[in-house]
């Protein structure tokens, strides 16, 4: 995986992050965006948290990012992502429907960045990256840890 520079900030794969390169990544859930603007002062990269949407389609998706990308401001990365209920989240979507949303959002060109769950059917990951190579959006294929490692202890 190379490194990429979206909006002035690199990010490097995590085998080459040395303890200084690290950047932070400021969540912000697309429900509630009065501390978007926040966000995008405190941190690297902004990661809007989709799934927290009551209407989750193409229209509202397209709608929330403009207004986040309002309140950041056009210095700092946008990172879209929709975890889903399968992996954590809150959205309860079909591979299908979650395809479609995430070939809108590239489509759109309002995310620079698209976290896609490495769950996700192949063939769906691959429209989405299909879409992204058309519009200025990188794809990061993410594996949520729902569970935690075998050496920690839980209750």
């Amino acid at each position: 995986m190379p490194a990429i520079t979206v909006r002035g900030v690199t990010l490097l794969p995590p085998r080459d992050t040395a303890p200084t390169n690290f950047k932070i990544l400021v969540p912000v859930m697309a429900n509630d965006l009065s501390n978007a603007a926040a966000a995008g002062a405190a941190g690297d990269v902004v990661e809007l948290r989709l799934d927290a949407l009551s209407i989750l389609d193409a229209p509202n998706v397209q709608n929330v990012l403009c207004a986040a990308r309002a309140a950041i401001g056009q210095g700092v990365p946008l990172l879209a992502t929709i975890r889903t209920k399968k992996e954590g989240g809150l959205a309860d979507l079909t591979d299908a429907a979650y395809g479609e949303l995430g070939t809108a959002i590239c489509h759109s060109g309002l995310a620079d960045l698209l976290d896609v769950e490495a769950s996700t059917a192949p063939a769906v990951i691959a429209a989405i990256q299909q879409q992204a190579r058309e519009k200025p959006c990188s794809v990061a294929i993410t594996l949520p840890r729902l569970r935690p490692p075998k050496r920690w202890s839980t209750p």
